[in-house]
């Protein structure tokens, strides 16, 4: 007969304390040490001494169809009314823990809040988390608590607002900063930071000496470790942090893939945006080239007009210049005829001054023979005068100077 392997590794091994359901396990046992223990944490993390506790159902009732059902790991009431709800987280699931320790926190001031209740009363509500993750890298501080306070103003962001009545507190302890403390004196550690290192390395039997130090100092963490070494006797207390494991690598390996193919979706649709962005790009190139077709044609259109306009300019050039030489043509022959016109006028000139000589050689003549005439006239005349003159007795001088003519004229005439 075969006999079934235990899911215990080694009779020594113990459960790990930062798996959600040894968590629950471990803080909810109807013992008084798990009571102390969970009081002594709540107690370190409120930083004062919670007298008693008393644990309530892990799901608050739904007020509504509508309302999100919450469960909670560890849901207690402290001895002055004020609800708390503490949990281990072991990853920040989709990046979104801080809505949800809110959501929590707010469900728990909600069923807080009782009908007719002064808003004065309304108690206080804790949401504590032990986180396994590290939540906020810019502080190095393990711990921190959240409450609602007025928005700082300005250009000082770490100026505290004005708090409002402090009844919704979210508390973190983070075991990733924990850890850098484990070479610190235990003698040094506060009481919270003993706490987070039971619960980061209860478990590890390479701490085991380091730890018997703080469960030396530390009665309750003590009795949580005497729990957890019980719990860790039952093989269903393995098989639950087990499954619990196999479940948390199957969301891991679920929020992986389902990263890796937002990784791929994003990746896809900036691929097809870009594609999109590429055929927009060469619609619009498309487009442009078509204007620019249009334009080419548009240009090639206006150069045949233009051609045809410097043909017909060519064409009335061509027939201006045939017009200019007609007219330099008729103009040669004007210049012909002048140069004729010229000649003939040189040649009429000429004539005319042959004419003019000639006329005023006979004018001369003319005027010649009139004088001559004229001379004859009065040389008879005065020889006529003379004759009788001289028939009247006068002397030959006086009648040559009477008719003006010589004394030789005057004696022929007497001769004759």
């Amino acid at each position: 007969m075969n006999m079934r392997k235990p899911l215990r590794p080694s009779p020594t091994a113990l459960l790990n304390p930062r798996s959600d359901p040894t968590f629950k396990t471990l803080f909810t046992q109807n013992t008084p040490e798990s009571n102390d223990a969970l009081r002594d944490l709540i107690s370190a993390m409120l930083g004062k001494a919670v007298r008693s506790i008393k644990l309530l159902p892990n799901e608050p009732p739904k007020k509504s169809r509508t309302e999100k059902q919450m469960a909670f790991d560890v849901h207690c009431v402290l001895e002055n009314g004020e609800p708390a709800e503490i949990e281990m987280q072991g990853r920040d699931k989709e990046h979104s823990y801080a809505g949800r320790a809110e959501a929590h926190a707010a469900r728990l001031l909600a069923h807080a809040t009782r009908r007719g209740e002064s808003w004065k009363d309304i108690p206080k509500v804790y949401q504590l988390s032990v986180l396994n993750f590290t939540y906020d890298s810019g502080d190095k501080s393990a711990f921190s608590w959240y409450t609602m306070r007025k928005k700082a103003s300005g250009r000082n962001e770490d100026e505290k607002g004005l708090s409002l009545n402090e009844r919704l507190n979210v508390i973190y302890l983070e075991l990733t900063k924990i850890r850098r403390l484990r070479h610190k004196p235990v003698a040094q550690l506060t009481k919270l930071e003993r706490w987070g290192m039971f619960l980061a390395y209860a478990d590890k039997p390479e701490m085991q000496e380091y730890l018997h130090a703080i469960l030396a100092a530390e009665e309750c963490i003590m009795k949580a470790n005497e729990i957890l070494e019980e719990i860790s006797v039952d093989e269903a207390n393995w098989y639950l942090q087990n499954a619990y494991d196999d479940w948390e690598r199957d969301q891991l390996e679920a929020a992986a893939l389902k990263e890796e193919n937002a990784r791929e979706y994003q990746k896809n649709v900036q691929e097809r945006q870009k594609i999109l962005q590429d055929r927009k790009k060469i619609l619009q190139d498309r487009q442009k080239l078509t204007q620019d077709q249009q334009k080419i044609v548009q240009d090639q259109q206006m150069i045949v007009q233009d051609r045809k306009k410097i043909l017909q300019d060519q064409q009335k050039l061509t027939q201006d210049r045939q017009k200019i030489a007609q007219d330099q043509q008729r103009l040669t022959q004007d210049r012909q005829k002048i140069v004729q016109d010229q000649q003939k006028l040189t040649q009429d000139q000429q004539k005319l001054s042959q004419e003019q000589e000639m006329l005023e050689q006979e004018k001369t003549m003319l005027e010649r023979e009139k004088h001559l005439a004229m001379e004859r006239g009065v040389h008879a005349h005065a020889k006529e005068t003379a004759k009788r003159l001289l028939g009247i007795g006068l002397s030959e001088t006086q009648v040559a100077e009477s008719v003006g003519l010589s004394i030789e004229e005057v004696r022929q005439l007497q001769q004759d």
